[in-house]
């Protein structure tokens, strides 16, 4: 194994156990749910007690939540197992990880939280009820795609020729000083999308690079594990589809090969027409016909009242509330970054963009929820971080100043502390309350179920960030899985026991690199 890959896994294992030991091992949201739901009737080869063939349909299990006389075109289940709305690639993550609970008993049904250990029992008995099986799912899931996601951001960003050092101090970046650590947390399909979207990427840089058809191949089917997992995966499959026609086109300028460019988009192209294939085979399953639900549909044809596009947009970058440069700082260096990648490779500087816009355009312009309710900063822009993180590798490749140094570990130090606040508590629930009440919290400003109050998005005093602060200061009640089984002793010796040696590997490996040269 080359030193590259060497210090790629090193990053990798580094992050995988500050994300398991920062981890709460619980579910955070009812779309979390409803996977879950659907994973574990495919692990256990068994369908809901109370699925009824002929008679259950999408959400069956939840009819105080969808009744059948208000959600009437809920397509009856042909198959008890698969009676769910969950996208396809997102529960087969997840079998895995109950099947192996299941017949290997790691989390047993003791190492579960019980009344005593937080003040509010409904919280208890929502959140930390779940299965063992679930709870491993939890624990291990998030934090492995997030690693994941780490471990390909590395060598993504090492196509852009940024060296070694420069790829590991923005690698770490992006997994410790973005909400990258946050919702490792989660079971979320935004978590694993990324993992996708970052491998189709890195094998699409290859293709320009090497010219090779075969990681063209591998790009389409990474990027088409993409779509299955999350659906507006198409907007960056949209953008790297036109990108690849214009590239074609490019590199044939002077005597266009109508066979070789149709071979190369299509070697692009077929793997997603697949992925599609198996999509709408998993719906008409399910259903006896192409219908499933999509988030595009879904989030695009909700009732409401839209917001104007430029309000959306500053909310999603700027706001107090959930503004991905309030709660990740270091991105505030992407003006200055993108500046200098556009003097090195415009072509680089146009796809980078592109993706970026297009989740922008798409989210600011369309959709009604587009603060993404209770969810920590503006979790639809989640894919989107990788993008605008890499031209700062370009960046630490100039002459800085001492001054640049000390604001680059700033912003990257308070991107680290609002992941801190996030992961050693339930902000979803401890700063916002339960959901449709009125009782405590930030949803008690809302107007009714599925309503924030404009206030926590765009002042400051009722941001849930400004709120979060003040909780973990002033009633911090600790929602970390392994510290409450092991104990504080226990649980530091062994993180600390895994940390040290990695960091120390970590800094032998780039020294041995400088010595090289």
């Amino acid at each position: 194994m080359n030193i590259e890959r060497k210090i790629a896994l090193t990053l990798f294992c580094i992050v995988f156990v500050i994300f398991v030991f920062t981890n709460d091992g619980h579910r955070h949201t009812f779309d979390e749910e409803v996977t879950l739901r659907q994973a574990t009737w495919i692990a256990t080869l068994t369908p809901h007690p109370d699925f009824k063939l002929g008679e259950s349909r999408e959400y069956f299990d939840y009819p105080e939540l969808y009744p059948v006389w208000q959600f009437p075109d809920f397509q009856l289940c042909k198959v008890g197992i698969l009676c769910s709305s969950s996208y396809p690639g997102h529960f087969i993550i997840e079998v895995p990880f109950l099947f192996l609970n299941e017949n290997l008993n790691i989390i047993s049904e003791d190492d579960i939280w019980d009344s005593n250990d937080f003040d509010d029992q409904h919280y208890v008995w929502w959140r930390n009820s779940l299965p063992s099986n679930a709870v491993f799912m939890e624990l291990f899931m998030g934090p492995l795609f997030s690693a994941l996601s780490v471990f390909l951001f590395f060598f993504v960003t090492r196509s852009f020729d940024v060296t070694l050092k420069n790829s590991i101090i923005v690698t770490l970046l992006y997994g410790l000083s973005t909400i990258t650590w946050a919702y490792s947390q989660t079971s979320l399909n935004s978590v694993p999308v990324i993992t996708f979207i970052l491998l189709g990427f890195l094998f699409f840089r290859k293709y320009q690079k090497e010219n090779s058809i075969s990681n063209l191949i591998i790009s389409g089917f990474a990027f088409g594990l993409g779509f299955l997992t999350r659906v507006d995966s198409l907007l960056i499959i949209s953008v790297m589809f036109l990108f690849l026609i214009a590239l074609v086109i490019y590199k044939n300028r002077s005597k266009l090969k109508l066979f070789g460019a149709v071979k190369t988009i299509l070697s692009f192209a077929i793997p997603l027409i697949i992925s599609y294939g198996f999509f709408q085979l998993i719906n008409y399953v399910r259903y006896d016909l192409a219908h499933s639900y999509s988030g595009f549909t879904n989030i695009v044809s909700n009732p409401g009242v839209f917001t104007p596009f430029p309000i959306v947009l500053f909310g999603l970058l700027f706001s107090p509330g959930l503004g991905i440069f309030v709660f990740s700082p270091i991105l505030f260096l992407v003006i200055i970054s993108f500046s200098d990648l556009y003097k090195k490779n415009k072509g680089d500087f146009i796809l980078l963009l592109g993706i970026i816009l297009s989740y922008l355009i798409f989210y600011a312009g369309f959709v009604v929820y587009w603060h993404g309710l209770s969810g920590w900063s503006a979790r639809y822009l989640l894919s989107v971080i990788p993008f605008l993180l890499i031209p700062l590798g370009i960046t630490l490749g100039r002459k800085l100043t001492k001054r640049s140094f000390i604001i680059i570990f700033t912003l990257g130090a308070i991107g680290v502390f609002t992941n801190i606040i996030y992961v050693v508590q339930d902000v979803n629930w401890f700063v916002w309350g339960l959901m449709g009440s009125s009782d405590h919290g930030l949803y008690s400003l809302h107007g009714g179920p599925l309503r924030i109050h404009p206030l926590t998005i765009w002042s400051f005093e009722f941001s849930q960030l400004t709120h979060a602060i003040f909780m973990a200061f002033n009633h911090l009640q600790p929602d970390i899985y392994l510290l409450k089984v092991l104990g504080v002793s226990i649980y530091s010796t062994i993180l600390l026991g895994f940390l040290i040696p990695l960091w120390y590997y970590l800094i032998r490996l780039h020294r041995t690199v400088i010595i090289k040269k």
